[in-house]
């Protein structure tokens, strides 16, 4: 599963969950992948000390929901 900006659909609405989870502040749960669900993607990615670019691909996607919360 990849998503990034201009996605949109459930597996998105699962991404800001998590986002929801891990940061402040919260974002829309709407399942469309905007600006604000990539700024928030991007500063998981560099807490995680990951490449920031805001794509939710296989690598961000297992540390987003197997990591601590």
């Amino acid at each position: 599963m990849t998503v990034r900006r201009g996605s949109k659909g459930e597996a998105v609405k699962g991404v800001q969950v998590r986002m929801n989870l891990r940061q402040a502040p919260p974002i829309a749960v709407d399942g469309d992948f905007g600006p604000r669900t990539e700024q928030a993607v991007r500063e998981f990615q560099f807490g995680q000390g990951f490449d920031t670019d805001g794509i939710v691909g296989p690598i961000t996607w297992r540390r987003c929901v197997s990591g601590p919360v």
